[in-house]
């Protein structure tokens, strides 16, 4: 069998302060950050890992190293797996950009309007989801058994796994991943099914 977890990166020093920090590499993990990504490792010492994967940004790549370390591989790194690029609404913390972001993210999620972009050039739902699902690809293809972890960021995760694992689509606008909360997604059928979101079993 083989299993995806798809985790959000550890607390950032962007986190702390409600930036919308959004290029590489971006911030570092809080004192906090470095502590949840230690016990991320107990909290997946059940699972039979083969792969270790990270997006290019330093608080994902951060997150993943502990978990990396405990199993002796290497953190595998693909810039697909970044965070959606915002254009201007980049490292503003203000509550006019935080709302902004927001309508355009449910423009992509909940009304499948994929080709809206945040002002200033920022990325579109549909370019957003191209890199991010092309990036799966390559670590799918790499897995012939076992369980595959991607440490990656919450909005494009939570755009991606939906459209992957048929989630309905209010139900993934509502349901935010903490930091280290992740998704767990097993090969069934020739499809993603999702055993459990952000610690929560499946009921959609």
């Amino acid at each position: 069998m083989r299993r995806l977890i798809i985790v959000r990166h550890a607390q950032s020093e962007a986190n702390a302060v409600g930036s919308l920090h959004c290029t590489v590499p971006g911030p570092a993990l809080t004192a906090q950050g470095v502590e949840q990504a230690e016990k991320l490792v107990a909290t997946l010492a059940d699972e039979d890992v083969r792969a270790v994967w990270s997006s290019t940004m330093l608080r994902a790549r951060q997150t993943a190293e502990p978990l990396a370390v405990s199993r002796d591989l290497p953190v595998q790194v693909h810039d697909g797996f970044r965070e959606s690029y915002l254009g201007d609404l980049h490292d503003r913390r203000d509550a006019e950009a935080h709302e902004a972001f927001d309508d355009v993210y449910a423009s992509w999620l909940v009304r499948a309007e994929l080709e809206v972009r945040c002002p200033g050039g920022g990325e579109s739902g549909a370019e957003v989801l191209e890199r991010w699902l092309g990036a799966l690809d390559e670590v799918v293809l790499g897995l012939d058994v076992g369980t595959a972890v991607v440490v990656t960021h919450g909005a494009a995760t939570r755009l991606a796994v939906s459209r992957l694992a048929h989630i309905e689509p209010t139900w993934a606008l509502t349901h935010h991943l903490p930091n280290t909360g992740h998704i767990v997604l097993d090969e069934e059928d020739g499809r993603w099914a999702c055993r459990s979101w952000g610690g929560l079993q499946p009921g959609f």
